[in-house]
This record gives C-alpha cells, sequence and structure tokens, in this order.
C-alpha cells in the first residue's frame, strides 16, 4: 500500500514537473516573439503613399477645399478643378453666363487671351446626367510646348495612351466627382453654331439623355470611337464629356467621354 502511494506521488510529480516546463517554456517563446518585429500579411501593410489612406484621402479633401476658396474670391465664376490622376490636366475650371464669356477670356485677370479658360457649358447644373466642358487645343505656333489647356488629350486618341491617362477628378465645392474615360471620338462640328455637330446621332453636348436617344447616341459613339476601351456605359450612367479642336481640322471636335465611378463628399 505504501509503495503504491509513494508511486503515485512520483507520478504526480513528474506530471508536474512537466507541466511547469512546458509553461516555462512557453513564456520564453512569448517573451522572444513579442521582442522580435512581426511581419505583417502583405494585404495588411498600409503604404503611406496610397491615395486610398484614409489620411491622405482627407489631406487631398481639404487641399482640395482651400484651392476651392482661394479661386473662388478670385473669381465668383470659378466652379472647381479638373485634374487628371496622370497629371496631363490639372486647371480651374469657371462657368459663365454665356459660353463666348471665357472662349478667349482669362478667368483670373478677366484679360483678353487666345487660350481662353476651361469652361462649363452655360446650361449645365451639376444635377444634369451629363456635364460639358471645353477647352481650346492651343497650337505649337502660339505655344511651343503645346502643354496648356486640352491640348493634352490629344494623347487620348492613341490606345497606347489610354491606359495611363483614362481616370480623371471634378474637385468641386464639398465634393470629388471620379471619373473613367468610356470613348475618344471625333465629331463633325456644325460650322454655323461652331460647337453644335452636323450628326444628329451624336449630340454629346445634350444635359441629358432621353432611354430612346441615348440608344442612338451610343452606337453612334462606338461606331465613331478611336479604339474599345473596354468600358460599358448605360443610360443609367452620369457623365463628363470634355470637347476640344483638333490638329488642322477646323470641322471636327475630339471628344472624351467619361462616366462618373464615385462621389466623396466632404
Amino acid at each position: 500500500m505504501k509503495m503504491k502511494k509513494k508511486t503515485t506521488y512520483i507520478i504526480t510529480f513528474l506530471v508536474m514537473l512537466v507541466l511547469s516546463i512546458s509553461i516555462l517554456l512557453a513564456l520564453v517563446f512569448n517573451v522572444i516573439d513579442i521582442r522580435k518585429p512581426k511581419e505583417l500579411p502583405q494585404s495588411q501593410i498600409v503604404d503611406e503613399n496610397d491615395d486610398s489612406n484614409e489620411k491622405v484621402n482627407n489631406v487631398n479633401k481639404k487641399k482640395y477645399q482651400n484651392l476651392y476658396n482661394e479661386n473662388k474670391e478670385i473669381n465668383s465664376d470659378y466652379i472647381g478643378h479638373i485634374i487628371f490622376d496622370s497629371g496631363i490636366i490639372d486647371l480651374p475650371v469657371v462657368q459663365g453666363l454665356s459660353n463666348d464669356d471665357y472662349l478667349r477670356t482669362d478667368w483670373k485677370t478677366m484679360k483678353s487671351d487666345k487660350e481662353g479658360s476651361i469652361f462649363l457649358d452655360e446650361r449645365s447644373t451639376f444635377n444634369d446626367q451629363n456635364l460639358i466642358i471645353y477647352g481650346h487645343y492651343v497650337y505649337p505656333s502660339y505655344d511651343p510646348s503645346r502643354t496648356h489647356m486640352f491640348t493634352p488629350l490629344e494623347l487620348l486618341l492613341e490606345e497606347e495612351n489610354y491606359a495611363d491617362n483614362s481616370t480623371l477628378i471634378l474637385a468641386l465645392n464639398g465634393e470629388i466627382r471620379h471619373y473613367q474615360i468610356v470613348a475618344v471620338y471625333y465629331c463633325e462640328l456644325d460650322p454655323e453654331t461652331d460647337y453644335t455637330t452636323t450628326s444628329e446621332d451624336m449630340e454629346y453636348y445634350l444635359s441629358d439623355f432621353s432611354d430612346e436617344y441615348f440608344d442612338i447616341y451610343k452606337n453612334a459613339v462606338k461606331a465613331a470611337q478611336r479604339y474599345e476601351t473596354g468600358i460599358d456605359f448605360t443610360n443609367d450612367d452620369k457623365f463628363l464629356t470634355l470637347q476640344t479642336c483638333v490638329y488642322k481640322h477646323d470641322e471636327l471636335r475630339e471628344i472624351v467621354l467619361c462616366k462618373e465611378i464615385e462621389i466623396e463628399y466632404y
């Protein structure tokens, strides 16, 4: 009986010893693990330069709001900035009572200027389905650098330049509208109006599209587009249409059709 009891004590002691050693080892390795820097999974690493980072977004929003406030003080016709993510265009946008107001007028000085200003169509409101913005193509004889106004839209005539320049924003008062380019095409101009088209199927300057006309317009755009972007668009979308001249073709206009993909409010 005493031998069995002694054996039980020994077994119990050994079990307790093993448990103690296990706990001690666990604590030691845990301390080592705590002191060792942990590598985060790639999906959890936050890139401080990533615009999706909320902190960076907040900085950008403050920048855009400050930009709006400053430019609004300069000219009450200022409505926001059009900015391509690639940086090819970063320009103020104004809206006059007439489309002629800023056609050949600098928005800051209000002096005559061949380059004019980037301007929103006189009829456009921010609730419209389609916003239309005009800007000059600057000829090399006037500006050898040809980087001003809407001249860089010329790049989008070639498919090889689409991927790098396909997204843009319109930074307005309290909101940022994000757009994706869906089509780039030429449109023949009506010489009597200087901005409408001779084609009844391609009225890109409409503020809103009826269901019936939108199908006609979409088919005409698809037939005329310089290349297939792979981005579909429907009459449920909202649009931003950019218009500029075409080098050595006064009878044509380059049209860049963009669809709204997101609005950020702040």
